[in-house]
Formats: structure tokens, C-alpha cells, sequence
């Protein structure tokens, strides 16, 4: 009983959004990090299937990666979800068989709203590519050189200058 309290305060307590589904993929449960990534109450959530929560596009994944759970495997993978209200966003998600006596008896998904990450990473991408930019077509020689002063990356006006030709 007070290992079944300590996981249950575990289950409330976690920033991620934890759920879990019967074998038809039916909510059985969440925790309150679920209402809150939703926008719905745990009631409301529980019975629905999991695809009620997914966009078309990425449907067949998630069902793919239900039924390898299901098959006995934790999967991890990046999905576009959809709240009751319409919007939609993307989470990482692991997700992974619970089971009773050995026997697979549902599964598990932990869930994480990846939209912040998404946009810092599109736009360090971007900033890497102004570089990359700037760096290549700069009509100034320039040479990057790394901590043991091995060359880099250099441009074009480099290699013309040292009379290198380019790779």
C-alpha cells in the first residue's frame, strides 16, 4: 500500500505528461501534467482512444509504434498532437508496455511538448547557415582553425590568396 502511494504521488507529481492505454489503445489514465499539456480534464480523457490525440499525418506511426509496444518494446519518437480545441504541437514521447504478471496488459506514454525546442533549434540552424554563408562568400580571406591549430573550414578568397584551389 505505501509502494502503491509513493508511485501514485510519482504518477501526479511528474512535469511530464504521463498516460496510459489499454491493448485497444483506450486512455486508462493520466496524470495532472496530461490535463495540462490537453487542455482537458482527466475524466474527459480517460476512454478516449489515443487517436483521437493525433494528427492524420502522423496516424500511422503512432499506431505503428503502439503495436511495438504492445509487441514488448519501449519506442521513443517525435509526434504532432491535437488538443479538443483544434491547435496542435509537437511532443517527444517514450512509450512502452505496462504489464501484470508478466502478461502485456497496456502501455505507457510519457510525453513532453517539444515547441520551444523546435523553434531554438530552427533558428540555430538558421543562424548556422548565415554563418556558413557570410563565412563562404566573404571576399576577405578568412580561416577557421580548430584548438591544435588544424584549418578548418576556409572560404574561397583564402584558397585564392595561398593559391590553394578549393575542395
Amino acid at each position: 500500500a505505501a509502494s502503491e502511494e509513493r508511485l501514485r504521488s510519482l504518477f501526479e507529481a511528474t512535469p511530464d505528461a504521463l498516460t496510459f492505454f489499454d491493448v485497444t489503445g483506450m486512455i486508462t489514465d493520466s496524470n495532472p501534467a496530461s490535463e495540462r499539456l490537453m487542455g482537458m480534464r482527466r475524466a474527459s480523457l480517460i476512454g478516449r482512444p489515443f487517436a483521437n490525440f493525433v494528427v492524420p499525418g502522423d496516424l500511422a506511426l503512432a499506431a505503428q509504434l503502439f503495436t511495438r509496444v504492445l509487441g514488448g518494446e519501449t519506442v521513443s519518437a517525435q509526434l504532432t498532437v491535437c488538443r479538443p480545441d483544434g491547435s496542435t504541437f509537437p511532443v517527444d514521447l517514450v512509450a512502452g508496455p505496462l504489464r501484470e504478471h508478466g502478461t502485456i496488459t497496456g502501455a505507457y506514454c510519457s510525453a513532453r511538448d517539444v515547441t520551444e525546442k523546435n523553434v531554438a533549434l530552427a533558428q540555430l540552424e538558421a543562424g548556422e547557415e548565415r554563418f556558413r554563408s557570410i563565412f563562404d562568400n566573404n571576399p576577405d580571406p578568412m580561416i577557421a582553425f580548430d584548438a591544435d591549430a588544424t584549418i578548418t573550414r576556409d572560404n574561397g578568397a583564402a584558397g585564392a590568396v595561398l593559391g590553394v584551389a578549393p575542395p
